[in-house]
């Protein structure tokens, strides 16, 4: 079960990256796709089945956030949190081009330190 999770967790975040920043890249050049319904749903698909199944791996792997033991997860939640604040302000509350490359920038950061957290369980925040 575990490696279904993980497995499933991987190519949730692969979609998920990969359509935030095609979309970011609408939203940037004003494109008339940037609206459509059905780019909007995939993303919010893909960002649902990258909740679920991180959810999933918590539950298999007994790793529990916001506990003394895993306080690397607890960090990933609280960046993930991060993430999705700038991948809004990206996309849509960013007033003005600078503002949404700003928040591009910061949330493809938080998603490399994510990735840190989850290859070396070191916190560097909290820990």
């Amino acid at each position: 079960m575990y490696m279904a999770f993980k497995h499933s967790h991987f190519l949730f975040i692969g979609l998920t990256v990969l359509l935030f920043i095609a979309r970011f890249v609408l939203v940037l050049t004003a494109s008339r796709f940037a609206a459509n319904k059905a780019v909007i749903g995939a993303y919010m698909a893909s960002l649902t089945g990258l909740v679920i199944t991180g959810v999933g791996l918590i539950a298999v792997t007994g790793f529990m956030p916001f506990t003394v033991e895993h306080v690397w997860l607890t960090e990933k939640v609280l960046a993930f949190v991060a993430v999705l604040v700038l991948q809004y302000m990206a996309l849509k509350g960013g007033r003005t081009k600078s503002m949404k490359v700003f928040a591009f920038i910061g949330a493809i950061s938080w998603i490399g330190y994510m990735a840190h957290l989850a290859i070396k369980h070191q916190p560097m925040l909290l820990g």
